[in-house]
């Protein structure tokens, strides 16, 4: 099999300090770790499709990373592609990421802007610690009608 190639980058597509970055990353990327390198600073600097491809080869050449799980998902959540983004942040949650709770929040939102009330208030309580599910929760009683709910969770943050 062929080893994946990053994509080439030059001053004509960006400042030539910003080129320089990315032609270091992607100079000779090998293990997962350099690919995850290389999808940090292509979505650090708006590649945000190559930045995916980079995490994608990430995930592909260590799928037991949840690291790696993780990163790919944030890359598809960039892109507006929301379910496969939400299968890589469970993913990484199912592997013990230490970013699980965000995992979770993030899957929350997404199920929230695909119109998944029930499915968005399940991600969200496993999020477990982030204020910002929280907060959601007390919006999803709120809209439910459990107004009383909705305020306690709100003092409670």
């Amino acid at each position: 099999a062929t080893a994946p190639r990053p994509p080439a980058f030059g001053p004509a597509w960006t400042d030539p300090l910003t080129a320089a970055d990315i032609a270091a990353a992607a100079a000779d990327p090998r293990t997962a770790d350099d690919w995850r390198r290389l999808g940090e600073t292509l979505l650090a600097t708006g590649f945000y499709p190559q930045a995916e491809a980079a995490y994608r080869t990430a995930a592909d050449l260590a799928p037991r990373n949840p690291d790696a799980a993780f990163d790919h998902g944030f890359a598809l959540d960039r892109l507006g592609r929301t379910d496969p983004a939400d299968a890589a942040y469970r993913q990484a949650a199912a592997l013990g990421s230490p970013r699980a709770a965000d995992a979770w929040y993030y899957v929350g939102r997404n199920r929230l802007r695909a119109g998944q009330p029930d499915a968005a208030a399940d991600a969200f309580r496993r999020a477990d610690g982030v204020p910002a599910a929280r907060h959601e929760l007390a919006k999803l009683a709120y809209r439910a009608g459990r107004v009383d709910e909705a305020v306690s969770a709100e003092r409670e943050l």
